[in-house]
């Protein structure tokens, strides 16, 4: 009679995960997404959701509530000089539909051979309209797709606006816990902590 002998996994195998089963998900496990609007375009950022075990609610300097805390975490608030893709693609946009308008006019009141020469500048500009309304404010080159047409520059940096951004539980987990972060800045920009209680 011949034994026989099991498989035994490589070490890289299990190192990597393979052969290993996931380990159960933690119910205190959840998402929160962070939510960005543009104030000067109203573009909506896609949601960035990041996972969390606790979720971290700063204690003010006075007593206060566990609500309070959790209408903190979720309010609004301003964020500056952030760039905009959607920006810049809606400010090239306005100067490529005034060079079309003007050339659209100009070849309607052409009369003589110079109308192909500017019938050809006009679908270069309606070109590049095509090109702009393809471009994904959100990709990560949009940048780089909004600053070059035909392998010319044609804009420069994105322009900078605030933005306001909300967090959110995306994905609550089964069970809540909570870090009531007490640390606070204290005169001469010192780092304090609170002792409020929190009901």
């Amino acid at each position: 009679g011949g034994h026989r002998v099991a498989a035994v996994p490589s070490l890289s195998s299990l190192l990597d995960g393979g052969g290993a089963p996931d380990p159960p998900p933690s119910p205190f496990n959840g998402w929160t997404g962070s939510y960005l609007r543009c104030a000067a375009c109203g573009h909506d950022r896609p949601v960035r959701n990041e996972a969390f075990s606790d979720l971290p609610l700063i204690v003010g300097t006075s007593a206060t509530t566990l609500l309070k805390c959790l209408e903190a975490f979720a309010a609004t608030e301003t964020v500056t000089d952030v760039s905009c893709a959607s920006c810049g693609i809606r400010e090239r946009l306005r100067t490529v539909e005034e060079e079309i308008d003007f050339y659209e006019d100009a070849v309607a009141r052409c009369t003589d051979s110079d109308v192909g020469a500017l019938r050809r500048e006009l679908r270069l500009w309606q070109r590049q309209k095509d090109v702009l309304l393809a471009i994904d404010p959100d990709s990560d080159g949009a940048a780089d797709e909004l600053g070059w047409f035909d392998g010319v520059e044609v804009a420069a940096a994105l322009p900078r606006a605030s933005f306001a951004k909300r967090l959110a539980v995306t994905r609550p987990p089964s069970i809540l816990a909570v870090h009531l972060q007490r640390r606070c800045s204290g005169p001469a920009g010192r780092t304090d902590k609170t002792s409020c209680h929190v009901r």
